[in-house]
């Protein structure tokens, strides 16, 4: 009877799904996955509106309701819900659970092989006991554990906190501080605000496919209670001393990297990189900037070569100080241009006038001179024409310079003063008639 009925309706059905095409039905969309919770023992559970992937929360999230109490019937009781979750929720599902609960959605895994469910659901188990690894005492649904061997399970994600207590128990029951270490308190607190994206370790089942997210506890549980008081050299010191001798008594499938840190060691070559770079920039800075500096040298300077020792830059064009003439080095200074001078000092305006007239005089003597016969001496003698003139003076000037060539005014009227004395004439008429003679 059902046959017929199930007949029926797939056959008043075909006319609808031939015509829906035909009249342009919009095709289905793809919808955002509801998300089931089920939180742990008595209730507990972190905050799962801080867990994200892909850079979204999981939540909204819908809270699947069981008996969270211990033993197998509390167990049983949360694969039944879990059931009804799936079965009555249409289009992509998303199972977040917890501690107790991760037993109930592994236990739904294991019962439930044959159904397409199994594998398509997405199923993220927080701080899970039966995690790959894991050495806790627990009891799963009907004493199973984890997903079943077979099977691609890549869907199930095992998500475990270093040193939970519950998820990562250590391996070695008599290392006594990893036991004190695996804090309860680590199982409660250690699964808010993750980034499923950013663990750090990895781990997949090579049988299953299931992959197991470890992220690190950066404060060892045991010192938590005295992180607030303690400096975080202090912590670094103890936790470099402690966390070896905890880690030995783990054997999980992956190794968690170590927090980065500076140790001291390190923190003093970091401090010693830092003061070399420091130092040695200015001196790089410096050396780059000498060639384009202000100091550059003008064209035509000489540089001095490689070769050369440093100096003092030098001037252009100025002579060095040691080069200068010594005064008693100067030039001999004529006995005649310097009576000149003084003789200039009483001549005053005529000076000019009188040794045009000088010029002129000895421009005579030298044609006098040139009418001496040949091979006869040009000596001041017979160039007595010149003395018989009134011009005393020039007289003189012929008798004691020879053919002296214009001589000063200052130095003419001194040689006449000269012969005029020598002749036993007045010095004073002389100087008159030398003086008359210029005014001429």
């Amino acid at each position: 009877m059902n046959r017929l009925k199930m007949a029926a309706v797939t056959a008043a059905a075909l006319p609808a799904l031939a015509v829906g095409p035909l009249l342009g039905a919009a095709a289905p969309t793809a919808t955002a996955a509801t998300t089931g919770t089920m939180v742990g023992l008595f209730g507990s559970a972190p905050n799962f509106n801080t867990v994200t992937v892909d850079g979204s929360s999981v939540c909204p999230c819908k809270n699947i309701a069981y008996a969270f109490w211990p033993g197998q019937p509390g167990i049983a009781d949360g694969v039944a819900a879990l059931d009804s979750f799936i079965s009555n929720t249409p289009g992509r599902k998303t199972v977040v659970a917890f501690s107790k609960g991760t037993h109930s959605a592994l236990g739904w895994i294991r019962e439930n092989t044959t159904d397409l469910d199994a594998y398509t659901v997405q199923f993220i188990l927080l701080g899970s006991p039966e995690s790959p690894g894991n050495t806790y005492p627990y009891e799963g649904y009907k004493g199973g554990h984890g997903v079943p061997e077979t099977g691609n399970f890549d869907n199930v994600v095992f998500v475990v906190r270093q040193y939970d207590g519950i998820a990562d128990a250590p391996y070695d029951k008599f290392n006594l501080l990893a036991l004190m270490n695996a804090s309860v308190s680590t199982h409660l607190n250690g699964y808010d605000d993750l980034d499923l994206d950013d663990p750090d370790a990895v781990y997949v089942d090579p049988k299953t496919g299931a992959k197991t997210l470890y992220f690190r506890s950066d404060v060892l549980p045991i010192l938590a209670p005295i992180d607030w008081l303690a400096s975080d050299e202090q912590m670094a010191k103890l936790d470099a001393l402690l966390r070896p001798l905890i880690d030995a008594a783990y054997r999980r499938p992956v190794e968690i990297p170590a927090k980065p840190s500076v140790s001291a060691l390190s923190a003093r070559q970091a401090s010693l990189v830092t003061e070399t770079a420091v130092d040695t920039t200015p001196e790089e800075q410096e050396s780059a900037g000498d060639a384009p500096s202000g100091d550059t040298p003008a064209a035509g300077t000489e540089i001095p070569g490689p070769e050369s020792e440093p100096s003092t830059p030098v001037v252009d064009e100025a002579p060095p100080v040691d080069e200068a003439p010594p005064v008693d080095q100067a030039p001999p200074v004529d006995p005649e241009k310097s009576e000149q001078v003084e003789g200039d000092d009483a001549v005053g305006d005529g000076a000019v006038e009188d040794a045009t007239e000088d010029v002129a005089e000895e421009q005579e003597d030298d044609s006098a001179a040139e009418g001496t016969p040949a091979g006869g001496d040009a000596d001041p003698a017979p160039a007595q024409p010149a003395a018989a003139s009134d011009d005393g003076a020039g007289s003189a000037q012929t008798t004691a310079g020879g053919r002296h060539r214009a001589p000063l005014k200052g130095t003419k009227s001194r040689n006449a003063a000269n012969a005029d004395a020598g002749s036993g004439t007045d010095s004073g008429s002389t100087a008159d008639s030398g003086a008359g003679s210029a005014d001429d």
